[in-house]
């Protein structure tokens, strides 16, 4: 703090593609060790959830449509830093740094994969009696049903370029088998007053970390941190 209040340190933002640029000029060729990065995302777990109780996403074929329309490597490649990409595809429950703890299970994760993609939709279409119209004009789904509704993707605000970046091509992909998507951006506030499956839109774009990168003292700091209720002496 005393740093940035005498003028030592500063935050300065630039695109991941052109921190290499910034690093090889003065004066920062001589100072990388007192240079960090952040990517506009947290040490965790970066996820968009969907709403698994209310129409449409309560049908399972149409969630499985989304999940193998996004072109993850396309997403990671977002995060390319010299040649090397800052990102994995988590399959939780937490961090692949937390080592045994991280995808007890040994699932796979989902495939880029458009026509299986379609195949799901096509299937959706009929269960939940809706269709959706491709660029070509091919019709996807029941043709005597309604037309799919826009989904809301809701995020947290103020949004980085690299999540702007992360929306745009998973909107971009969705749009690709007919799916309409929206993007709301609102304050934490908002986010937590989703308390009920119908007062919870399509979609939420959020984060997770843990506060500790020990299971046991993660469950502890309830109990230990006064903030939390925890003992004061």
């Amino acid at each position: 703090v005393e740093d940035f209040v005498s003028n030592q340190a500063q935050i300065s933002y630039v695109s991941i593609a052109y921190i290499n640029q910034i690093l090889k000029a003065s004066p920062y060729n001589n100072m990388i060790n007192q240079t960090f990065y952040d990517f506009g995302v947290l040490p965790g777990v970066q996820y968009i959830s969907m709403n698994t109780q209310t129409y449409p996403l309560n049908i399972t074929d149409l969630r499985l449509a989304i999940v193998h329309a996004i072109n993850y490597s396309a997403l990671l490649s977002i995060f390319n830093y010299n040649g090397n990409i800052l990102a994995d595809l988590p399959l939780g429950p937490i961090s692949p740094q937390y080592g045994i703890l991280y995808n007890p299970g040994n699932l796979s994760f989902y495939s880029y994969n458009l026509s299986l993609a379609l195949h799901y939709l096509n299937e959706a279409g009929y269960e939940g009696d809706f269709y959706v119209t491709l660029s070509n004009g091919t019709v996807i789904g029941n043709p005597k049903g309604n037309p799919l509704p826009t989904l809301q993707i809701v995020a947290l605000a103020p949004v980085t370029n690299t999540m702007q970046e992360e929306f745009d091509i998973i909107t971009q992909n969705l749009n690709q088998i007919g799916i309409s998507v929206s993007v709301k951006y609102v304050t934490f506030s908002v986010i937590e007053s989703y308390a009920t499956p119908q007062s919870t839109p399509d979609m939420i774009a959020i984060g997770w970390t843990p506060d500790w990168p020990d299971p046991v003292f993660q469950q502890l700091m309830p109990l230990t941190d006064i903030q939390f209720g925890g003992p004061s002496g």
